[in-house]
């Protein structure tokens, strides 16, 4: 088995030490969420997380927190709002550049352009296997039905 951790991983450990040295508490406690997540997860997998399953792990997390933040504006959390999306921002930093919908809708062409089936059902399998990790899959389901109308 190998000893090295994934660089994210290493990336995660590395930032912890470096919050609790400033003694950054919103940060440490963004952190030290994402650390309990990936543990769970390898609990659960009864093996350390590879850098894929790490990134799937904070996407579905960023995904919640984004829904959270929203559903505070609506309520008029300002203050509470402002909090989550200081951590969405520390946990999206571990997430590789998402693609924009310009990139994703050129992706999506060419799928079509080389696709058998254009249809919807044909291209959107491709395109999320092709794309993931790299764009939002409700981005992604969205240009695919502009583009297979």
């Amino acid at each position: 088995m190998n000893d090295t951790p994934s660089p994210l991983r290493a990336r995660l450990f590395d930032e912890l030490k470096s919050a609790m040295k400033a003694r950054e508490a919103l940060k440490l406690d963004a952190l030290r969420y994402m650390l309990s997540l990936i543990k769970n997860v390898e609990i659960d997998l009864h093996r350390e997380v590879n850098d894929q399953e790490f990134i799937s792990v904070i996407q579905k997390e960023v995904k919640k927190r984004h829904e959270a933040v929203a559903q505070m504006e609506a309520g008029g959390r300002t203050e509470l709002a402002q909090e989550e999306k200081t951590k969405l921002f520390i946990l999206e930093s571990f997430l590789p550049k998402q693609m924009s919908k310009e990139e994703i809708t050129a992706v999506v062409q060419n799928i079509i352009a080389s696709s058998a089936d254009p249809s919807f059902k044909g291209v959107i399998g491709v395109a999320i296997a092709q794309l993931k990790g790299q764009a939002d899959g409700t981005l992604i389901s969205q240009v695919v039905r502009e583009l297979c109308v």
